[in-house]
């Protein structure tokens, strides 16, 4: 573990804020994870040990008809046995809210510095874990408005922004390609009863990745459904469909492809824990320099043990379709298993200890199946801070 990191001490410690009208919740969270196959090749690299360092701070102000928050992390990662790969992520989230009578509006922000050995895995990513450490910038923000028309029926609009770009020049022979992405959409709910909504939305959407040469739009509707049958049980439902018009190489070859956009949610708490299933599939920007139709499913459960402690064990399923132009043909399907057990050590302290395996496929003839496990011990800090709120 590499020496002379100095970000332990600047965050530990608990501060008395006077007053009821602002948050500021330090917390600091390390860990430490062995790898067998850090990148997912189908030929395992040596195993690698990495210690993550998490400094993390909530602050905002608390106002009479809205709150402002802000969320900052730094992740200090040092590996072991590849000290190329070391690297210092940042992550910054801001939220605004403002409620009136019949009037809401939120504006939530992003900016974000993180390695792409990081975020490459998830439903907007590649799948291609690269041997040199490239940095990933994203830049995001949504403004959101919701108005009460009458007293069961709700309009709300939104746009959303989202910019990601890689920093090393030869990113593009590595597979790693920057885009921006749009989105304007509105929706109407109507309450039915006290327990059930119902809605319908629709959208529009434009993604342009200049590296590729390719841009899209996207036009879809959707109809939804959410019902609360009790207080621990929760469900929801929306399906809908996608046209997206596709455009290559300045122009001169373009597409048309549809696809089905859905999704399906339920949770349930009870004495001895929760139980979370998650569906859906939908089009994702990606940085592949196109788009993927996801389609993903997750459970989770968390049983109590004891007051202290408690067991979760979390599965996920991610399939990704590039849509478009196939010489740059991504799909892939990635799937992993992770069961932990928490204990709550002391008001302040959690430590974790937690196993995941990891899978994952290209779907070209080039790619086999690569697997990977992950030991991971991790302990979390949060001092319990002088809060009052309005």
């Amino acid at each position: 573990m590499k020496k002379g990191f100095i970000l332990l001490t600047c965050i530990c410690c608990s501060f008395t804020c006077n007053g009821d009208e602002y948050i500021f919740l330090p917390s600091f969270t390390a860990n430490e994870r062995y790898e067998d196959n850090l990148r997912l090749q189908p030929n395992k690299v040596p195993i690698n040990f990495i210690t993550t360092l998490s400094p993390a701070l909530k602050f905002g102000y608390l106002l009479d008809n809205g709150d402002l928050e802000a969320n900052f992390k730094a992740n200090q990662l040092l590996y072991d046995n590849e000290s190329n790969l070391d690297a210092t992520e940042t992550i910054l989230d801001a939220k605004y809210g403002f409620i009136a009578d019949r009037f809401t509006f939120t504006l939530d922000g992003n900016h974000s510095v993180q390695s792409s050995i990081t975020t490459e895995l998830t439903a907007v990513g590649s799948g291609i874990l690269t041997n040199i450490n490239v940095f990933r910038t994203s830049r995001s923000f949504s403004p959101s408005f919701g108005y009460k028309l009458t007293e069961n029926n709700t309009l709300q609009t939104g746009y959303s922004f989202n910019d990601v770009e890689f920093d090393d020049s030869n990113t593009v022979t590595n597979g790693l390609i920057g885009f921006t992405s749009q989105q304007l959409s509105s929706s109407i709910i109507h309450r039915l009863s006290e327990r059930q909504n119902i809605s319908l939305s629709t959208a529009y959407s434009l993604f342009e990745a200049p590296q590729s040469n390719q841009s899209s739009k996207t036009t879809s509707i959707q109809i939804g459904w959410q019902y609360i049958p009790d207080e621990q049980t929760q469900f929801g439902l929306s399906i809908g469909k996608r046209i997206t018009d596709s455009e290559f190489l300045n122009g001169q070859l373009k597409t048309t492809t549809d696809g089905q956009i859905f999704s399906a949610n339920l949770s349930r708490s009870m004495e001895w824990g929760n139980i979370s299933i998650n569906l859906g599939q939908q089009l994702n920007p990606a940085s592949t320099g196109q788009q993927q139709q996801s389609t993903t499913i997750s459970a989770s459960t968390t049983y109590n043990i004891n007051e202290r402690l408690f067991s979760r064990i979390s599965g996920n399923y991610l399939q990704t379709e590039s849509v478009g132009n196939l010489s740059n043909n991504n799909s892939r399907t990635f799937s992993s298993l992770s069961p932990s057990l928490n204990w709550r050590w002391s008001e302040d302290i959690n430590l974790e200890f937690s196993y995941t395996y990891r899978q994952q496929n290209f779907n070209n003839a080039s790619n086999r199946d690569a697997v990977g496990n992950t030991l991971r011990f991790q302990f979390s800090y949060q001092p319990k801070v002088n809060k009052q709120v309005k």
